[in-house]
């Protein structure tokens, strides 16, 4: 396995050098594109972890990706791994790679941001906000 990645990637570098910059689109809206034209037929997890989930859709994303051959890189940051803690429950049929990886967002209460070259997941930007602090507490039978 470890051999058809380094021939695909072999095979990518001469593409991009022989067909010049254009070969190797790597825009925002280029990777949102593919994440929508990328269609996974099954996807099952029951009690998974988002770290074997996300190396699922990694991995799924190559081999539904017939003209690139070479998926979506998705990087989930140390800190929303330690935050998500839900185990992943579901079961989907025929979607696209940016709605399994929406659902899979919720579910783990997670975001995701689409860069040029891959898939950032998260943590929410309310969970970095620190809880609003408590109101001071009036002392009983304190007029308010």
């Amino acid at each position: 396995m470890k051999r058809s990645f380094l021939l695909a990637g072999v095979g990518l570098l001469a593409g991009a050098f022989l067909l010049g910059r254009a070969a190797a689109d790597t825009t925002e809206a280029h990777t949102r594109q593919k994440l929508q034209k990328l269609i996974i037929p099954r996807i099952e997890f029951k009690e998974a972890n988002i770290v074997d989930v996300l190396t699922f859709f990694s991995m799924a994303s190559v081999e539904a990706d017939t003209a690139e051959k070479t998926g979506v890189n998705i990087i989930l940051k140390t800190d929303a791994a330690a935050l998500a803690t839900v185990p992943i429950t579901l079961t989907l049929h025929g979607v696209n790679l940016l709605d399994a990886i929406v659902y899979v967002c919720r579910l783990a209460k997670l975001d995701y941001r689409v860069d040029k070259n891959c898939v950032l997941i998260t943590q929410r930007a309310d969970a970095l906000r620190s809880p609003p602090p408590a109101p001071p507490r009036r002392p009983r039978g304190a007029a308010g």
